[in-house]
Formats: structure tokens, C-alpha cells, sequence
């Protein structure tokens, strides 16, 4: 996430210091839902606190389900309305709502969220290599049509790619977790926690260093994307007087501005029982 072209942005404050509260232009925001410190534990959302109500009023905690446009209206209990546009890639989301149903004990649904992580990240791999090979989007985007529908076709569009970009093997998801997410998908097996934290830590296992090579190599590009991401939820605001744009740091680092772009995996397990440990709000 990289805001040299945003306004208003800001980047969430890591798990380690999941506790502390941030302001950002007279808007108060907290980090990512799933681990809203003192005020409680939520789940599948994200948590903002109206800026405009008195620290301590009630009614002033607002929370909001995940979107893939990027923006987010809405009103706390004393009417102040709010207008949020965020420049979070559609990976990264799907990547929380899988750890955030692992929480919750949606193991299902967390197999399904990180599969599909993984296959948009692929799918985000590709996008930003042929951006920076000068590939035309309009040819891109009618390359991909011919793939789109069929998974093994664009990880074997990947494997080609990263051979051709890297001259070395790809990074891929070893076969038995494939054979679960098949399982559970198609056979309708019930997976234990121990089954979705492992096929999660296998999923940001691999995909963290390939975010950090694409961060390191294909920065601009990658901004760009952002600024597009940024720009959707700008147009679905249109309607909105002002808005603030605001980033999350969520499971997957991905942030173009960072100090370190070796950042390590998350450790599934370590996460999980930080985010259970934290007290649920009644």
C-alpha cells in the first residue's frame, strides 16, 4: 500500500501494536476489525469510531462489512455521516476474511477465503508483470478472458510467466493442500482448525515472498494498480462531499512504502491466539 498520490492515507499500525488508536484529519480510525482492542473482538468487518461524538459516547463505534469496491458510507448512531475509500487489493482482503474465519470457527469458509487469495494474488502477479512489460490493458484484459473461467489456466498463464520473468521455478501451493481445498469444496469435507491453519500458513507461507519480490521490483506498477483500486472507490463515492482515504494493514504486508520489503510470513497460529485473546464485546 503506498500513498505518494493519496489523500488523507494512512497505514495501519501492525499486530504488535494492534492497541493503539489513530487520527487521521479529525476522523478517528482503528486497525483492522477482526482485532479492535479494549473495545472487543469483531468479526468479518472493519471498525471505525465517528470522529464528530465525544471520545466515550455511546453509539459512536460503527462497523462495516468487507467491500470490493473500496468504499464505505456510513452513519453512527447520532447521524454524523462518514465517507471512506480504501486502496486495499481484493487479496488482501480475501486473505482476512479467511484468518478472521478461522477466529470464528468457519473453517470452510477460511480453506475457501485463502484459496481464493492465493489464486487473485497469481491472477495480481500476471497483471503487474505484463504492466510493466508495456503489455496494453485492453489486450491484457482480453488475454485473461480466455482463462478466467478456468483456474488451471491461469496458474499454468502464471507458471509460464514466472519462468520467463524469473528463470527459476515458481512458487507454488504443494499438491496436498490443493487436495484439501478440493476436498472441501467439491466433497464437501468438514475440516478441523488444525486442517485451515495449516493450508493457511502454507497459503501466506508463499505468497508473502512473492509479494515482497513484487514490491522490490515492480513498485510503480504496483502503484498504479493502487491508484486505480483508490479511484474505483472514488467513483463509487461520487456522491460524497469529501472522503478520507485510509489503508489497512491486514494478514498479507503489502505496502510499497516500507522500511523492510523482507517482511517475514505471519504466523497463523500466533495470530489466531492473539486475536482470541482479545476479550469479545458483548
Amino acid at each position: 500500500m503506498s500513498s505518494p498520490f493519496l489523500r488523507d492515507a494512512i497505514c495501519f499500525s501492525p499486530p504488535e501494536a494492534r492497541t493503539t488508536l489513530i487520527s487521521l484529519d479529525n476522523l478517528t480510525i482503528w486497525h483492522t476489525g477482526a482485532w479492535v482492542s479494549q473495545h472487543g473482538r469483531i468479526s468479518m468487518k472493519l471498525e471505525f469510531h465517528c470522529w464528530k461524538c465525544p471520545k466515550d459516547a455511546p453509539g459512536r463505534r460503527i462497523t462495516a462489512a468487507f467491500s470490493e469496491q473500496g468504499y464505505y458510507s456510513f452513519r453512527c448512531a447520532h447521524g454524523h455521516v462518514h465517507d471512506i475509500v480504501t486502496g486495499t487489493m481484493l487479496f488482501e482482503l480475501l486473505a482476512e476474511t479467511g484468518m478472521q474465519a478461522i477466529v470464528d470457527g468457519y473453517f470452510r469458509d477460511a480453506i475457501a477465503s485463502f484459496m481464493a487469495s492465493y489464486e487473485r494474488t497469481l491472477q495480481f502477479y500476471i497483471d503487474v508483470v505484463s504492466r510493466a512489460k508495456d503489455i496494453d490493458p485492453a489486450t491484457a484484459d482480453a488475454t485473461w478472458k480466455h482463462v478466467s473461467s478456468q483456474s488451471e489456466r491461469q496458474l499454468g498463464m502464471y507458471i509460464g510467466l514466472y519462468q520467463l520473468e524469473n528463470n527459476a521455478v515458481p512458487p507454488l501451493l504443494a499438491q496436498k493442500h490443493v487436495n484439501l481445498r478440493n476436498r472441501v469444496v467439491h466433497q464437501g469435507y468438514l475440516p478441523s482448525e488444525e486442517d485451515a491453519v495449516l493450508f493457511a500458513q502454507a497459503v501466506v507461507d508463499l505468497l508473502q515472498p512473492l509479494l515482497n519480490g513484487l514490491m522490490q521490483r515492480y513498485t510503480a506498477q504496483i502503484e498504479s494498480f493502487i491508484a486505480a483500486q483508490t479511484a474505483k472507490g472514488a467513483t463509487a463515492a461520487s456522491a460524497a462531499q469529501r472522503t478520507h482515504n485510509v489503508f489497512f494493514e491486514f494478514l498479507l504486508r503489502f505496502d510499497t512504502e516500507a522500511d523492510d520489503w523482507n517482511r517475514p510470513p505471519a504466523d497463523i497460529r500466533a495470530e489466531l491466539k492473539a486475536r482470541r485473546d482479545l476479550p469479545s464485546k458483548g
